[in-house]
């Protein structure tokens, strides 16, 4: 009897332990179905390695049971060990920062009252398109150039519907004609129109700016010289998104990714085909792929990022990202400078953005060091979080 107890025990630890442990570890929660099912599977199947084990009549049943047993303990472990080794070395350095004192407490979280409906983020501050008036308002470091609390960026054209922002200057589309226009962040003095008529998105980075345009062809331009656009070359399809950051920028069409720099031709991304969405960071290029799993491509082959499901939309930082499941927004990476929302600066691996804050996500978007979101549900309230971009 105690035989059969024993079996059984050690064989329902042995994979409900590794289960619901990574699960903690990757910040995936246990919902009370998920601990039922796992709980239900391994006692089921203590079960039957006890028939066998304790009750088998022959030599070959015995041993079908203790095969059963570490077979399904190894698949445990298989799924607690896939994408779990990064989250777990960042647990183990949150344990030993804790035993080192507590991390410094993250900056403060900047509420922006009133309904937004765009919002792009740069190192050097951020801009956002106003519903009430469809105007463009900017704010970030002064010492860069930037207005240190919310100003309307004049000079942008009447009814923007789309904008992007690199360190130094904004730029926007108008609804009415179409044209992209470019200049700083605050003044009056706006930079002359961009020569294309774009159709499709905006994208910025670090120091240029992308616009698609009716054709398909994609124009770039650096900030400090906008009226000197090039058509990227190499593109093998007409683009239907854009996204950058630092001097990498990125374009989607209907059968592939292509990246490229200021100085070089766009080139194909291997194991990025068929995505709904892109997004880029300085060294890193991610993509929606199927039943909206989250794959990203750094300098080596694409692989899916664990703990991502169900994306509706997601923003690539420096060393951080962050992605909208369902309502609610979670993010990865670095924490250095807040930028996974957490009340403190500890990495962490995974970090669900608190529900009190936010309840439900449109636009994200990110920069190096902070991510801003738009909640839809709160009335369209812009809310930002990570390096402080607005000084109080």
């Amino acid at each position: 009897m105690i035989r059969a107890v024993l079996v059984r025990l050690v064989t329902t630890i042995a994979i409900v332990i590794p289960i619901l442990g990574a699960r903690i570890v990757r910040g995936e929660g246990m919902p009370w179905i998920v601990v039922l099912i796992v709980a239900f599977l391994g006692f089921g199947t203590g079960r039957i390695v006890e028939r066998f084990v304790v009750h088998g009549q022959t030599r070959q049943r015995r041993r079908a049971g203790w095969a059963l047993m570490l077979g399904s303990s190894a698949l445990a472990c298989l799924y607690a060990v896939s994408g779990s080794v990064a989250d777990l070395s960042a647990k183990i350095a949150e344990w030993t920062a804790r035993d080192a004192g507590p991390p410094p407490p993250a900056p403060e979280w900047e509420h922006h009252e009133g309904k937004w409906l765009r919002v792009s983020v740069s190192a050097s501050g951020a801009c956002a398109l106003r519903a009430e008036d469809s105007v463009v308002v900017c704010w970030g470091d002064p010492e860069r150039g930037w207005p240190e609390k919310e100003t309307v960026a004049s000079g942008l054209g009447a009814s923007i519907d789309e904008i992007a922002v690199t360190d130094r200057a904004v730029c926007a589309r108008s609804a009415n004609d179409r044209m992209v226009r470019c200049g700083p962040p605050a003044g009056e003095k706006r930079e002359s129109a961009r020569s294309t008529k774009p159709s499709g998105s905006l994208a910025a980075g670090a120091t240029h700016a992308c616009a698609i345009g009716a054709d398909g062809g994609v124009t770039c331009w650096r900030d400090a010289e906008p009226d000197t656009a090039k058509r990227v070359e190499g593109i093998g399809g007409a683009a239907v998104q854009l996204a950058a950051s630092g001097t990498q920028a990125c374009a989607r069409t209907a059968t592939e990714v292509v990246c490229w720099t200021f100085e070089r031709e766009a080139h194909a991304v291997d194991g990025l085909p068929s995505v709904t969405a892109i997004g880029v960071g300085p060294v890193k290029v991610c993509g929606v792929v199927g039943a909206s799993r989250l794959v990203c491509v750094r300098p080596g082959p694409a692989e899916e990022v664990q703990g991502f499901s169900d994306v509706r939309s997601f923003a690539v930082g420096e060393d951080h990202l962050c992605a909208v499941q369902g309502r609610r927004v979670r993010c990865r990476g670095k924490n250095d400078h807040g930028q996974l929302a957490r009340h403190d600066l500890a990495d962490v691996g995974f970090h669900q953005v608190s529900g009190t804050e936010l309840h439900d996500v449109g636009p994200i978007a990110t920069g190096p060091y902070a991510t801003c979101a738009i909640d839809f549900d709160g009335d369209g309230e812009l809310v930002c979080w990570g390096m402080r971009v607005k000084r109080r």
